[in-house]
């Protein structure tokens, strides 16, 4: 999907992706909160839970739909969450993060996830933590192309310097986040936790 696309996606469908997704909440729970990096984050309902925690959050994605929508929210909970409108793979945070994150948006298999995984891990404070789940490539759902799914050994390679917590294929029971998008039988989701050395 294009940038297009995305925004006529989030126009029609307002306030149906508002809670974060299970496996970030159980994953990062109990860190210490300090800055975060949400890429692709959507209407930002991770963005919004993280800032809960006590976070520092940037949020970050291409949809200016979606970006208009997650500064809505933030702004109807009282949160201070900054929110940029911007495409992942060409983007350059302004400084490292404690924490960053990448929840089922990383582009098709190519020059483009290449350069957000590689952004992602590069944007990971010494110390810090890098968290990521996408749709795996064992999926028995058709739900994308083929370009579109990854594979769990995929995103290891991008990790130089961090240690890996966790890899593991999982459960998806619910397409992207919370409650509003029923997954179909058979999805799965390759998550990745990692801890930058130093």
């Amino acid at each position: 999907m294009d940038r297009k696309a995305w925004d006529q996606l989030w126009q029609t469908e307002p306030g149906t992706h508002d809670e974060p997704d299970r496996y970030l909440v159980s994953e990062l729970e109990n860190l210490v909160p300090g800055t975060a990096l949400d890429l692709g984050c959507g209407p930002g309902a991770n963005s919004h839970w993280l800032a809960q925690q006590g976070w520092q959050v940037t949020g970050v994605d291409w949809s200016e739909a979606a970006i208009t929508q997650a500064r809505k929210a933030a702004s109807e909970l009282g949160l201070a969450v900054t929110f940029e409108v911007a495409d992942a793979a060409r983007w350059s945070p302004p400084h490292s993060f404690a924490l960053v994150i990448s929840t089922y948006a990383l582009p098709p298999r190519g020059d483009a996830r290449d350069g957000v995984l590689k952004g992602a891990a590069a944007a990971v404070a010494p110390g810090g933590t890098f968290f990521v789940i996408e749709f795996d490539a064992s999926s028995e759902a058709e739900m994308f192309s083929a370009d579109d799914y990854v594979s769990l050994d995929e995103l290891p390679r991008h990790l130089d310097g961090s240690e890996i917590a966790r890899a593991e294929v999982v459960a998806v029971d619910h397409h992207s986040h919370g409650e509003g998008h029923e997954a179909p039988p058979g999805l799965r989701g390759a998550l990745v936790r990692a801890r930058r050395r130093g």
